[in-house]
């Protein structure tokens, strides 16, 4: 399968979920970005790979059971969202920067 090259990108977040995932089995906000580039309309993006799904796991769960607070502030602050985690599905349609690394898969 051809893969999107490795690098940064600009990113717009297509669905966002809290999901239970890893081998742990530990709460995540599971994230998918489709690349994208402005088009020279103000505000507008275009998909840069027509086809292309960015998935990432952000755990937001320790392994001794407690939330990762410094995880959630992060997001928060990316997404200006309120950390609320019924609410996640506030940053579909935002924009990010994301990192693009092979995971040898």
């Amino acid at each position: 399968m051809q893969m999107l090259p490795e690098g940064r990108y600009k990113a717009v977040t297509i669905s966002a979920d809290v999901v239970r995932t890893g081998a742990n089995t530990l709460y995540a906000i599971s994230l998918a970005f489709e690349a994208s580039e402005p088009t020279g309309s103000a505000g507008l993006y275009s998909p840069v790979a027509p086809g292309y799904t960015i998935r990432s796991n952000q755990f937001i769960q320790k392994k001794d059971g407690t939330l990762a607070d410094a995880k959630i502030k992060t997001l928060s602050h990316v997404y200006e969202w309120d950390g609320d985690l019924t609410t996640v599905n506030e940053c579909v349609g935002k924009h990010a920067r994301i990192t693009v690394k092979n995971d040898g898969k």
